[in-house]
């Protein structure tokens, strides 16, 4: 079922304001569609690890997030 934009824009609202989860990972829905989703999350000096680079548990629960 092909979702319109509006429905499309209202799920991102929810999932923006309503997931406590992303909200507390600061991850945000920044473009959604049929198949597809891009979450945006803020890097800053906790979420990198000892090598300073990007911890593989941050970037996998931001995966994680975009397929659902």
């Amino acid at each position: 079922m092909k979702h319109t934009k509006k429905e499309l824009e209202s799920l991102m609202a929810r999932l923006n304001s309503g997931s406590q989860y992303l909200q507390s990972n600061d991850m945000k829905v920044v473009e959604l569609d049929e198949g597809y989703a891009k979450v945006e999350m803020v890097i800053d000096e906790q979420i990198l690890n000892i090598h300073g680079f990007v911890h593989g548990g941050a970037l996998f629960s931001r995966y994680g997030r975009g397929i659902g």
